[in-house]
């Protein structure tokens, strides 16, 4: 299974999907926002990202941008609730930056693990 590294600053938020990902079989890393995902990603080997957009320090869009620009063969899954309106605008852009897959919150869990598992079995799809 997967190593994956979750990036939200809401610790519900992160529990409920740790279990989740854990309940598939996967490790998951706990980061609070994107410079501690960035850390993690310098430290250990990743399979997947998992990152709000919406963080304090290091939001997900800064941190998309320099992850996919140091781990460019990377899967990244961004999340976001960061409001029904600016929700479209923000996925809509981490599609565009290298996102490989979007979610707004709340996710359904069904569609939010087949995404991970997905990636974990085949890593970044080719386009």
């Amino acid at each position: 299974m997967a190593t994956v590294v979750l990036a939200d600053d809401d610790e519900l938020v992160r529990y409920a999907l740790v279990r989740l990902m854990e309940s598939e079989g996967h490790t998951v890393l706990e980061a609070n926002n994107g410079i501690q995902a960035e850390a993690i990603l310098e430290r250990e080997t990743v399979d997947i990202l998992v990152t709000d957009i919406i963080m304090p320090e290091q939001e997900g869009m800064e941190t998309l941008i320099k992850v996919r620009a140091n781990h460019a063969d990377l899967p990244i899954i961004v999340i976001s609730g960061g409001g029904r309106d600016q929700n479209s605008i923000y996925l809509n852009a981490a599609s565009e930056l290298g996102a490989d897959e979007v979610f707004a919150k709340p996710i359904s869990d069904d569609i939010f693990i087949a995404a991970v598992n997905k990636l974990a079995a085949s890593g970044r799809p080719t386009e």
